[in-house]
């Protein structure tokens, strides 16, 4: 079974805020896999579906980003099926438009995955990284609880469309041909 994670934070207020791009993106794989979020634990969100054929489980955290890992660390030990995880985040240091795919490595300044990798106790997972682009003369931590404008907006819809894409490409053919694919893959 795939576990996906969408990284985000729960409630309206940070819905359409650049941080959130991990939970528009799973809610997009859902969404053209025709699997409906329904079910809700305490701390998460959670469908089953197929994708391509295969078993998945989709998740979104409601623990706030710096707290994802528990909730990862929660579903690995209730379903001992797992074979592969895939987390679906915002980065700051890749251009808006652009996804890029890593297998491995540290948390690259973003929380939710230092708390994935801290609570798993291994940074050794799938990660699909959104561009959302840094700012100039702005705090970060500002700058990614911030609506998307509507020039990014417009960019984004195709990005999560390609994360989509992303994802499947992983499920059917594995992750490396899939950053063979999409980290070399001019993007809009």
């Amino acid at each position: 079974m795939w576990l996906l994670v969408g990284l985000g934070n729960p409630g309206e207020e940070y819905a359409a805020t650049r941080h959130n791009a991990g939970f528009m993106v799973i809610d997009a794989v859902a969404a053209r896999h025709s699997i409906s979020f329904r079910q809700k634990k305490t701390n998460y969100e959670y469908a089953t579906g197929r994708i391509c054929g295969d078993e998945a489980l989709l998740v979104k955290p409601l623990t706030y980003m710096n707290r994802s890992g528990h909730v990862v660390r929660e579903i690995i030990n209730k379903h001992d099926e797992i074979h592969e995880i895939i987390v679906i985040h915002d980065d700051l240091d890749i251009e808006p438009g652009t996804i890029k795919i890593k297998t491995s490595g540290s948390a690259g300044g973003h929380n939710g995955v230092s708390s994935i990798i801290e609570c798993l106790g291994s940074g050794e997972f799938t990660r699909i990284k959104i561009g959302i682009g840094r700012p100039a003369r702005m705090p970060a931590v500002k700058y990614v609880l911030q609506n998307f404008s509507s020039h990014e907006k417009n960019i984004m819809d195709d990005t999560v469309e390609n994360a989509v894409d992303a994802v499947e490409y992983i499920v059917n053919k594995g992750t490396s041909s899939a950053q063979c694919f999409f980290n070399k893959k001019p993007q809009s």
